[in-house]
């Protein structure tokens, strides 16, 4: 029980190690040590045999099919490469720090010594035994080109790796392989790409963006940015339209008071007309 535990913690370590890599390309991948960082190469055991068991994950059920895609082909019989590189030594810290700086294309230039095969078995597992430390290229090959295997990329890993606490060595590992999200899904030969000058996605309407920006006056009254206001200067364009309402209200209630004034001295000119031709009259 002690020892499944463990390979179920180490898994998830190795597998969360995978999922936080970045999909750059296979020159910059990460190398997969485990949580080696405090580890002294001086408590490791070189001599213990060690075990690798590679999963590889189905496809989720819930996923859409892709119309006119490949089937996917399951995890079953799939065929993973384990080669060691020559050059590494994985027992010492300086060549397991060397080993973490190593790439794809730099461990395939020094070459390998020692090559496994061995094919996934129904629960997607390629299981490696009798393992020495190292640094080991990991590869994985499909059966055939009808169906998607959905296969994972090249990728490298330093055995043994740190346990998920980093306290130990863990001589049992498990390493949980993950499709390469950087290519996409493949399609059978003649069939037809997607309308060329289609964009992926309907882009939104010129002219309306999400938060439009301010506007100067309301749309057909152009005039409304450089109309003088009663004191005889323009508006500024930036400003809205309420300053401008407020000063025609404003001239608009000194002109009607100024009416209202000049009604009124007609009257009282009147009056003052009517009565002087009185007291004339009156005199006569």
């Amino acid at each position: 029980m002690t020892i499944n535990l463990r390979k179920m913690i180490v898994a998830v370590a190795v597998a969360a190690s995978l999922g936080l890599s970045a999909p750059l390309a296979d020159a910059n991948q990460r190398v997969v040590s485990g949580n080696d960082k405090n580890l002294s190469a001086d408590s490791m055991d070189a001599a213990r045999s060690q075990t690798l068991n590679i999963k590889k994950l189905p496809r989720n059920p819930h996923d859409d099919p892709i119309p006119g895609a490949k089937p996917f082909g399951g995890v079953e019989g799939l065929t993973f490469r384990l080669s060691k590189v020559n050059g590494v030594d994985a027992t010492t810290e300086v060549g397991r720090e060397a080993a973490k700086q190593y790439t794809v294309q730099r461990a395939r230039h020094e070459g390998f010594s020692d090559a496994r095969e061995q094919k996934t078995n129904a629960d997607g597992v390629a299981e490696f035994r009798g393992l020495g430390p190292g640094l080991y290229l990991i590869e994985e090959f499909s059966p055939d080109d009808e169906h998607d295997w959905r296969l994972s990329r090249p990728q490298l890993v330093i055995l043994p790796l740190g346990d998920v606490m980093g306290e130990n060595y863990s001589y049992d590992n498990v390493l949980v392989t993950k499709p390469d999200s950087g290519t996409p899904p493949t399609t059978p030969p003649g069939t037809p790409p997607e309308e060329p000058g289609t964009p992926p996605s309907t882009p939104e309407k010129p002219g309306d963006p999400e938060t439009p920006p301010s506007t100067p006056g309301e749309p057909g009254d152009p005039l409304v940015p450089d109309t003088p206001d009663s004191s005889g200067e323009r508006s500024d364009g930036g400003d809205t339209e309420r300053p401008r309402d407020g000063a025609l209200a404003v001239t608009g209630a000194n002109v009607l008071w100024a009416f209202a004034v000049g009604i009124a001295m007609i009257v009282l000119g009147f009056i003052l007309m009517r009565r002087k031709n009185t007291e004339n009259r009156s005199r006569t």
